[in-house]
Formats: structure tokens, C-alpha cells, sequence
């Protein structure tokens, strides 16, 4: 599932994405509700919330108040003895601008990478980053290439299967320099 929160200008293609509607998107913030999606599509996965809460490192009542959510807005069935996705591959609507749910979940996720630095190994993780001098005339067409880069790899996972973890991928390019208004040296 690509989660695509800063995108511009490109949509993803509806036959394979299902669009979060405003009111799905206000109350699915929170990383979990996306990982518990994928979480189902993996080969262990196992209908039971103490196992997915052991997966994902929550408490029972976060993975309950999540499914609640999911099963709410229609993502999951769990009437079911084996539960299962209802709306698999989901994302964001609107891709040419922001929101404060989008925000919050890109900080949350930036966290979530932060703690991956610290506490998984090397070897079932990868941190890249690349510091390089740019033209601002050029971040639509970078954009546009993470998000390409974003579906190919979307993509490539996912006819790799079957699957038996859960990861969530940040990109993340920006300035390091501030811009200085024009005439003024500093």
C-alpha cells in the first residue's frame, strides 16, 4: 500500500487505489491503522488483536480502538471467525496540497523512522540520504520522481509475496538552506 501524504499534481491510478474519503482520513491519522491493513495481507497474519498488537508493539486497546475505526469505515470485516481487508491499497484524496491530518500523520511516521535508527538492526533496515546543491525550478520534477519511484516500488513488493512483515518507507527531500530576499546579502 502506498501512503503517499505530500504528493503534487499526479493522481494515482483509481483502479489501483482506493481514495480516503475527508471523514476516513480525519480519524485514520495514526500509522497503526495503515499497518494493520498491510498487516492483514501478510502470511502469518493471524485474526486475533493480542497478535497484531504484539506485531505492532501497541496495547490491546489501541489495536481495539483501531479496528473499531477500520471496521467502521468499511477497510476491515472481522464479523467473521478469519477476518479480512474490505478496501485494500488505500490513500489520501487530495494529493496537490496538505492538511493537518497529513501533517500529523508525516510527524508520526518521521518518529516512527527516528526510532527504527535507534532500535532495529542494520541489516532489516535502510536509512539513505542525500545532501546536494539544487535549483528550486526542479522540486516539481523531483516530486514527481519519488512518487514515481514510490509506485514502482509499491509495485515490486507487492508481486514479491507472499509477505510476512509489515514496513513503511519516508522519503523525505527538502532545504537545508533558507531562502534570502532579493537584494538583501548575508
Amino acid at each position: 500500500m502506498v501512503l503517499n501524504l505530500a504528493k503534487t499534481q499526479r493522481q494515482p491510478p483509481l483502479a489501483k487505489y482506493n481514495p480516503l474519503q475527508t471523514e476516513a482520513s480525519a480519524l485514520l491519522t495514526h500509522w497503526e491503522h495503515f499497518a494493520i491493513l498491510e498487516l492483514f495481507k501478510t502470511k502469518s497474519f493471524q485474526s486475533d488483536q493480542e497478535w497484531i498488537a504484539k506485531r505492532l508493539g501497541l496495547s490491546n486497546i489501541e489495536i481495539e480502538i483501531a479496528l473499531q475505526r477500520l471496521a467502521f469505515f468499511g477497510f476491515i470485516d472481522t464479523s467473521r471467525k478469519k477476518w479480512r481487508t474490505a478496501k485494500p491499497n488505500n490513500t489520501w484524496t487530495d494529493l496537490v496540497s496538505t492538511s493537518v491530518n497529513k501533517i500529523f500523520m508525516q510527524k508520526k511516521l518521521l518518529e516512527k523512522a527516528t526510532e527504527a535508527v535507534e532500535q532495529v538492526p542494520f541489516a532489516r533496515r535502510e536509512n539513505a540520504s542525500l545532501t546536494i546543491q539544487c535549483s528550486s525550478k526542479m522540486i516539481p520534477k523531483i516530486k514527481r520522481r519519488i512518487d514515481a519511484f514510490l509506485d514502482e516500488l509499491d509495485s515490486f513488493i507487492e508481486s514479491e509475496g507472499p509477505h510476512d512483515d509489515v514496513y513503511q518507507t519516508v522519503i523525505c527531500f527538502y532545504p537545508l538552506t533558507h531562502s534570502i530576499p532579493q537584494g538583501e546579502n548575508r
